[in-house]
């Protein structure tokens, strides 16, 4: 396809680079079907005549491949690429080609310090740039830190690559400076590709940007081909997911532990490998970046949300508990406006208490960076407590008789007080027992009772009966006195306190 230049209506200039001069189209050319900002990249006259056939040969090879596509393949080209899409003519020679503009928030500003703040593409290139080269420039990188970010990017080149590589396309000068992105959300745009060719073609020609020339072109005759443009994707994800000094120049794979695992750091290994048939193609490698972050960016999971009670009292608390997975805050919402936000979802092992504001649902809602999950909790009925006035409540009072005045004694006050009783004050007094046996002998009878019976006899008779109460007794005193030796005893034979031993008695 092609168009005449006379159609293309009025320009701005935008940029210049080494083979052209790229301007701004008021409107798509009518009548060409074409649509949306284009761009017109006009051939730099002052180029030689081979240098010149050089280019517009590579533009007619380009649009021609893309021509040759189906309307879905041409599609999905035009959607990550700024591909040729027509030839532009003048009295029918090609003076350059009509491209697709790129897309605003595919730019950034820089404010250097002291500088002219200007408006430029936002390069894969920045991503690897040190610190103190954004300073210097002014450039804020900050939308692109996050780690998946990069991650979703690097995944884009290896699809684009391979999208290429399908269709038999060497894309050939492949750097982190050709590929533009834009980060909200995270695309790219894979820029100047007016050298693109296909497989075939042994006339294409191929530059090299510095630190990206793969071993086997050392010999700069030697025509690139699809391990070459592994090469070059393998570099682009390294560096890319790599900030620091002399990321620009990095080929050491290893530093990507913890950013990708074993086996993506094997992969990307591979596609550096020196002998050209070891390296993976390009789908290997977008395949792998997906998967990764497909794993990483999953939406939270969860699995359960409950309430402790489905009735109370307004004012009262309801606990709400949750299980979770991958959350990073949850939202606990209810009617009537109740609307809570917990930042830390697994410091509440025992729930969170809310008040409902009034009956309804209450919803738990798990929510990460890359998207929420919610789930119904419970409902809870709300109701009043009935207000109670107690101003009009009469309640009956007993009819107490009065009381007359107690008078204590005046006597009572001047008593003393009780004495307190101790042993070395109030010794113990010593109680002496009768002598039985004396008292049994003072007794004499005065009158005998029993007039068959002498007075001598009766004293006898008398004295032998105190004679044995008084043997009884000390009998049953020794007794018992002889049983409590004898538990004294049996219990002392027993094992001694403390020594595991049987005691002597």
């Amino acid at each position: 396809m092609h168009v005449d230049r006379s159609r293309l209506g009025a320009m701005t200039y935008i940029a210049e680079g080494a083979e052209g001069r790229v301007h701004r189209l008021a409107a798509p050319p009518a009548g060409t079907g074409l649509a949306g900002p284009l761009a017109f990249k006009e051939i730099r006259t002052d180029l030689g005549a081979a240098d010149r056939a050089a280019v517009v040969r590579a533009m007619e090879h380009a649009v021609a491949l893309r021509t040759a596509m189906n309307p879905a393949d041409r599609a999905e080209l035009d959607r990550v690429t700024t591909w040729p899409l027509a030839l532009v003519r003048q009295r029918g020679t090609t003076v350059g080609t009509l491209l697709p503009l790129i897309p605003d928030d595919f730019f950034v500003r820089t404010n250097p310090p002291g500088g002219r703040p200007r408006r430029v593409v936002f390069e894969f290139a920045f991503l690897c740039s040190s610190d103190a080269y954004l300073q210097a420039n002014g450039i804020d990188r900050s939308g692109a830190d996050d780690p998946l970010i990069r991650l979703a990017l690097a995944a884009q080149l290896s699809y684009v690559i391979a999208l290429l590589h399908r269709h038999g396309i060497v894309y050939g000068d492949l750097s982190l400076r050709n590929v533009a992105i834009a980060v909200n959300p995270p695309r790219l745009l894979l820029l100047d590709c007016d050298p693109a060719a296909a497989l075939s073609n042994t006339r294409r020609r191929q530059l090299h940007s510095p630190f990206f020339k793969p071993p086997e072109c050392v010999d700069s005759t030697v025509l690139q081909d699809l391990a070459t443009d592994v090469y070059k994707l393998g570099l682009c994800v390294l560096r890319g997911l790599v900030t620091g000094a002399g990321v620009t120049q990095l080929k050491d794979p290893r530093v990507l532990a913890g950013t990708l695992d074993q086996a993506g750091v094997d992969l990307v290994t591979r596609a550096l490998a020196t002998r050209p048939g070891d390296r993976p193609p390009a789908k290997a490698l977008y395949q792998h970046l997906e998967s990764t972050i497909l794993a990483k960016a999953q939406p939270p999971v969860l699995h359960r949300a409950t309430v402790n009670r489905a009735a109370l009292l307004r004012g009262g608390d309801v606990v709400v508990t949750w299980s979770v997975t991958g959350a990073t805050r949850i939202r606990i919402t209810g009617t009537n406006g109740l609307a809570v936000e917990i930042q830390d979802p697994d410091g509440h092992p025992n729930g969170y208490a809310v008040q409902p504001t009034a009956s309804g649902n209450i919803v738990v809602e798990a929510v990460n960076d890359h998207g929420s999950a919610s789930a119904l909790a419970g409902f809870v009925d709300l109701y009043e407590l009935p207000q109670l006035d107690l101003s009009h409540v009469v309640l009956p009072r007993t009819d107490v008789p009065a009381l007359a005045p107690v008078q204590v004694p005046s006597v009572l006050s001047a008593l003393p007080p009780a004495p307190a009783v101790s042993r070395p004050a109030h010794p113990v007094p010593e109680l002496a027992v009768p002598d039985l046996w004396s008292t049994a002998r003072a007794l004499q009878p005065a009158t005998p009772t029993n007039p068959a019976l002498s007075a001598a006899d009766l004293a006898a008779d008398t004295t032998e009966a105190f004679r044995r109460a008084h043997r009884d007794v000390n009998d049953r005193v020794l007794g018992v006195l002889f049983s409590a030796l004898q538990t004294a005893l049996t219990s002392a034979r027993k094992l001694s306190p403390g020594t595991g031993k049987v005691a002597n008695p």
